[in-house]
């Protein structure tokens, strides 16, 4: 199925639009992929704005140091959509550390927060 931001990509892109046009190869979709990003994917929204200034750095599977207001914004940061056209770049790519593969458990995000809900174990204790 084609949809309207790969078409717009090929009405934008001359180099994909070549390509199309001479394999029939749309640009891919691809879903962007981290521990961090299927972890805070697992938890609510209302749930990722009561937790508070998120810290995403080494522990969280990025290198630096970026603070976050919620650890909605935070996702948003590390996801801007839910899936992505290959070639795309967003900012928090180019700092996941590619080696990492966790294992992330809620508890190490919490960890990296300033404050959180304390209802919040109860209910996610499958991700503890």
């Amino acid at each position: 199925m084609v949809t309207s931001r790969q078409l717009h990509r090929l009405a934008t892109n001359p180099t994909d639009y070549i390509r199309f046009a001479t394999t029939g190869r749309l640009p891919r979709v691809k879903k962007p992929s981290s521990p961090l990003i299927d972890l805070l994917a697992q938890i609510s929204p209302r749930d990722r704005l009561r937790i508070l200034g998120v810290t995403v750095g080494p522990q969280l599977g990025y290198t630096g140091s970026r603070r976050f207001q919620n650890a909605e914004q935070a996702l948003n940061w590390v996801r801007p959509r839910s899936e992505m056209l290959e070639g795309e770049s967003w900012p928090a790519e180019s700092w996941r550390d590619k080696r990492f593969s966790g294992p992330l458990t809620l508890t190490i995000v919490l960890e990296n927060a300033t404050s959180f809900p304390e209802d919040l174990a109860q209910r996610y204790a499958r991700l503890m």
